[in-house]
């Protein structure tokens, strides 16, 4: 395996995602040297292996993504993240962002927007979903969702949970 291959962590609860997505990337010439099922999973395998990118999902048991991000940049910050989650809310897309992810993609993209974003946060660039790109700049512009419809107080403690890195069990949900 030459060193100018990007190198990549699947970190996802599912089996059958990490399963589909290193069949994906590894057809695309992209090298997977690790799979973790979990938020810490993915720190230990990070540090460990040293990879260009972790593709991380947002919840996961032990550690959510959310704090797994930040545990991963704040100890290797060479290493990017690319979120790759089916959860497009806006707490979530945030906290990862200011976590320190260079990228957001959702499940729902098709296979060759999930490699073309690889490849470009691999560059050093940053990715946005296409469906998560108008949020963002909502929030650039001083026009948040949460203007127009707030959350409830038990909904911001839990996202503020969340996004400490408590599991769903934690929480009380």
């Amino acid at each position: 395996m030459s060193r100018s291959s990007i190198r990549v962590v699947l970190a996802d609860d599912h089996a059958v995602v990490r399963k589909g997505m290193r069949e994906l990337l590894e057809e695309a010439g992209i090298v997977v040297v690790g799979e973790a099922a979990d938020g810490q999973q993915a720190i230990d395998l990070a540090l460990a292996h040293q990879p260009d990118i972790v593709l991380m999902d947002v919840r996961m048991p032990v550690l959510t993504g959310i704090e797994a991000t930040r545990r991963i940049r704040a100890d290797a910050p060479h290493i990017k993240v690319l979120v790759l989650t089916a959860y497009d809310d806006q707490p979530y897309v945030f906290a990862l962002l200011d976590a320190g992810a260079q990228g957001y993609v959702l499940k729902t993209a098709d296979a060759d927007a999930i490699v073309r974003a690889v490849r470009e946060v691999a560059r050093g660039g940053t990715t946005l979903d296409p469906q998560i790109l108008p949020i963002v700049v909502d929030r650039a512009m001083g026009r948040s969702e949460s203007s127009t419809s707030p959350l409830s107080e038990r909904e911001r403690e839990v996202l503020q949970l969340a996004a400490r890195g408590l599991t769903n069990k934690q929480i009380g949900v």
